[in-house]
């Protein structure tokens, strides 16, 4: 097989010139592109189309150019609970926070609370947030979309909720 591939790249460059064939006494057959003294070598007659167009394969350069490249999904992320403006009368301070996302997440990304700027908890994937022991006061919400880098994909409009807890002091 390796002396075939070698015959037909051989006769892709010199087609022009004359080959030679002939057997060893191993029962071999060889080409050249002189006869060999002392053998039956034959001239070979070439035809006009014996050559092979070998193309290499596609790089992953061509490939890129091809493959029409994946659109980022547009996600939308909400708050749903508590509403803007909201008064969350509570004395121990907790309170959920409910979020809507469309379309569904992807399993490699997560969201994030923010409460008042600040991360409240880990990354979650369930749009139900628990908040503990908040102090009474306003309050500041959104949540972000991010994925497994910490890139920010979405984030919600800013939700302002007022926590009413009693005071010790007994003035409400």
């Amino acid at each position: 097989m390796r002396n075939l591939i070698v015959l037909l790249l051989f006769f892709s460059f010199f087609s022009s010139a004359t080959v030679y064939r002939w057997v060893d006494e191993n029962g071999k057959v060889h080409y050249s592109d002189e006869p060999k003294e002392g053998t039956n070598a034959e001239q070979v007659q070439l035809k006009p189309n014996s050559s092979i167009q070998l193309s290499p394969p596609p790089s992953a350069a061509d490939t890129a150019t091809t493959e029409t490249p994946a659109q980022p999904v547009e996600y939308k992320i909400a708050i749903v609970s508590p509403e803007n403006q909201a008064t969350i009368r509570e004395n121990n301070g907790n309170f959920s926070v409910q979020v809507e996302v469309e379309p569904k997440l992807d399993s490699s990304l997560k969201m994030a609370l923010s409460l008042n700027g600040n991360t409240y908890s880990v990354p979650q994937r369930t749009n139900l947030f628990r908040l503990v022991n908040i102090d009474r006061g306003e309050h500041k919400l959104s949540v972000r979309i991010i994925d497994q880098n910490g890139k920010v994909l979405a984030s919600s409009q800013e939700t302002t909720v007022y926590l009413h807890r009693a005071s010790m002091l007994g003035g409400g």
